[in-house]
């Protein structure tokens, strides 16, 4: 800011007297701060708006990672969804006669009804037996001869590392329902000769 300096006299010319009112110009003005450090103007109602609440601070060092979900690690991604899914229980607890070895059951979770356990390792997924029925057509190789999957005859592969699933042309390894209904109507026979009847699946 430009400082007002009084004029002195020149000999031999008159004294022009000082403007009173500039003489505190220095005082009373101030510079108008820039442009960009000017706050916005306030919008409409933003007057009386209270002050929103900073976000909170985000907690330093490793972040848990998020809890597992148990159900799903107990269950194949790979696993066929046709059929049902057989739990057992190895709480002695839960055995319905001394001579079991553990407790079946059926259910959508890993849960056991009688003692709530959830999950492995007191609860484990049952492998699921499917029936392969011989067919020049079928579309799984065997070592002998082709296949198909009774309860799904357009699936390609039997097993895979995770599905805990497996096929037999022996009808006393086959747990799958939906195999063991098809080969009702087809009135499979075992190896042994024997057709299957309302007996073998304990009704």
């Amino acid at each position: 800011m430009a400082k007002i300096e009084k004029q002195e006299a020149v000999p031999g010319e008159e004294a022009v007297p000082a403007d009173p009112s500039l003489e505190n110009v220095e005082s009373s003005t101030q510079e108008a701060p820039p442009e960009d450090e000017q706050a916005p103007p306030a919008e409409a109602g933003e007057e009386n708006k209270p002050d929103e609440p900073d976000e909170p601070a985000k907690p330093k060092g490793p972040q848990l990672s998020k809890v597992p979900d148990r159900v799903s690690e107990s269950i194949p991604v790979d696993r066929t969804e046709n059929q049902p899914l057989d739990w057992i229980c190895q709480n002695p607890d839960c055995r319905e006669k001394p001579t079991d070895r553990f407790f079946q059951f059926r259910s959508d979770q890993p849960r056991c009804p009688k003692c709530t356990s959830f999950g492995p390792p007191a609860v484990q997924l049952v492998a699921l037996v499917h029936l392969l029925v011989p067919d020049p057509q079928g579309p799984i190789a065997g070592q002998y001869r082709r296949y198909y999957i009774a309860c799904d005859p357009k699936r390609e592969h039997i097993a895979t590392v995770t599905n805990k699933e497996a096929g037999s042309d022996n009808l006393g390894a086959v747990n799958c329902p939906g195999c063991q209904l098809v080969a009702e109507k087809l009135r499979v026979k075992e190896p042994l000769g024997h057709p299957i009847d309302e007996s073998y699946f304990g009704k």
